[in-house]
């Protein structure tokens, strides 16, 4: 390295030292005086939250990146979203082309790049001031009301737990994953698609109607309980059991069912491990149970 770097980089390390040495000093007067310094609310918890509000004629989709935390997505009055102890300069949020977005999966770079272009970056005071939230309970309310014309919601996790509840009359993508966290559909409908994946937990779904029902689970089951229709209804699962409350009876689909262990149906289990019905109706219903049981009701 040249010895012009060395003495760049080691300016720059004091730059940083001091911005933290001189951002600790500002907190701690602050908070004798009872002065918070950045522009965060709190909860009676104590908790950090973030909000921002969203215009449902100008908004197409709902895209939620979480590294950390859980996310629910409820019905509402308002439109609006609520961030808990995510730290200020380590995500992005914003709207451009017609999408909600936050995210913090992203690099430093990359978030720097993004607030070039419109999207919020509160820079280094806040990250060194929040690098404390590290260990603070994060997570996301995203509230969509009655009838909101969005042609998407979708909702990805690295760690942590989804939870879609109470959201109706949308013609809008669900799009669910997780990386390591169980995924809970309540009482919800579309008349388009609802796909639902993940890597490590499980998949539970209740009371909630998709034209076109997808899951798929690597590690986890599938649990899909009385109230829940579709008329296409796809679910795999890799490593797990999948069980399914048909609301009409089985004979009124084409079904297609495998299970590597056994497969039951209303409570009487099959002798074979794949399971075949054929019908005019339309509604499709295809379940494999790659290395787990299969069990279906009506």
């Amino acid at each position: 390295m040249k010895p012009a770097s060395i003495i760049f980089l080691v300016l720059s390390l004091l730059i940083v030292l001091g911005g933290y040495l001189l951002c600790g000093e500002a907190e701690e007067r602050a908070a004798e005086q009872n002065i918070e310094l950045f522009n965060i609310s709190r909860d009676s918890d104590g908790n950090r939250v973030s909000v921002m509000e969203y215009d449902t004629a100008k908004m197409e989709k709902i895209s939620v990146d979480l590294k950390k935390g859980n996310v629910y997505v409820r019905e509402g009055e308002e439109c609006k979203v609520e961030i808990y102890n995510l730290f200020e300069g380590g995500y992005i949020k914003g709207v451009s082309s017609n999408m909600l977005q936050i995210n913090d999966t992203l690099g430093i770079m990359d978030i720097i790049k993004e607030g070039a272009q419109g999207i919020s970056f509160s820079g280094l005071r806040n990250i060194l001031h929040d690098i404390k939230l590290e260990e603070a309970d994060k997570w996301i309310n995203v509230y969509v009301p009655k009838g909101t014309p969005l042609n998407a919601i979708q909702i990805t996790v690295l760690e942590g737990d989804i939870v879609f509840e109470n959201i109706h009359d949308i013609g809008a993508d669900i799009i669910l994953k997780a990386e390591k966290g169980n995924i809970t559909v309540k009482d919800s409908s579309t008349g388009s698609r609802m796909q639902i994946d993940s890597l490590a937990g499980n998949v539970e779904i209740s009371g909630s109607f998709a034209n076109d029902m997808r899951v798929n689970t690597e590690e986890g089951n599938i649990t899909v309980l009385p109230g829940t229709s579709f008329i296409s209804g796809n679910f795999y699962a890799k490593k797990g059991d999948i069980s399914v409350a048909l609301s009409q009876n089985i004979s009124k689909f084409v079904a297609d069912i495998t299970a590597s262990e056994h497969i039951s149906v209303n409570g009487t289990p099959l002798s074979s491990q794949s399971f075949t019905t054929s019908a005019t109706g339309g509604m499709k219903l295809t379940v494999k149970a790659e290395s787990g049981k299969a069990e279906i009701t009506d």
